[in-house]
């Protein structure tokens, strides 16, 4: 049986009894088909990942007993962050997903002139906490226990003005471009 995990936002411990919402108890009981006394990890992108024992379903919530810290090896020391113009529909949601899956630790979505998506402030957090959803799922899938940060939509401009750090190596892919990336080397801290 393959290994089910978790994303929580609760703090982990050795002992910790964790009561998790009606979302997580249909998650491990509708679709996971979990039972009591089954085993999970649980992960909350800050204290690694723990097995816990899930040990009643209520109604409304579940309740898992945190027991040991797992050795996971999933996350790449790379620090890649990614830069996207958004796109409407599912395509955005598909990038989110596929770029947590290979580990990259931050995603800036940006609006672009020429992109059909217009986003007001109330609309674009709400979007950007979506995203953070989807990110969540991915780790799950995919063993990582850490999950993108996702920014706040912002225009491509006002990211372009922005200060980088000298220690990374900042990249942008162009389709058809005369130099491949292959040339560029490995970088000597984190791409961007």
């Amino acid at each position: 049986m393959p290994l089910k995990r978790l994303y929580v936002a609760e703090t982990l411990a050795a002992g910790a009894e964790l009561r998790l919402g009606e979302e997580a108890a249909r998650y491990l009981g509708r679709v996971l088909r979990l039972r009591v006394g089954d085993t999970v990890h649980v992960f909350n992108g800050d204290d690694g990942e723990w097995s816990a024992t899930i040990n009643r379903f209520g109604k409304g919530h579940v309740t898992l007993a945190v027991h040991d810290i797992v050795a996971n090896a999933a996350e790449t020391g790379l620090k890649m962050q990614l830069v996207q113009g958004i796109s409407r529909g599912e395509r955005m949601d598909f990038v989110v997903q596929k770029a947590t899956e290979l580990g990259v630790v931050r995603i800036t979505p940006v609006l672009t002139d020429f992109g059909v998506v217009k986003l007001d402030g109330k609309r674009a957090e709400k979007r950007r906490l979506h995203w953070q959803r989807v990110a969540a799922s991915a780790c799950e899938q995919s063993g990582r226990v850490r999950p993108p940060r996702i920014d706040a939509p912002l225009p491509l401009n006002d990211w372009l003005g922005q200060p980088r750090g000298d220690d990374s190596t900042n990249l942008i892919l162009v389709p058809g471009a005369s130099r491949p990336l292959t040339d560029v080397g490995e970088p000597p801290a984190g791409l961007c």
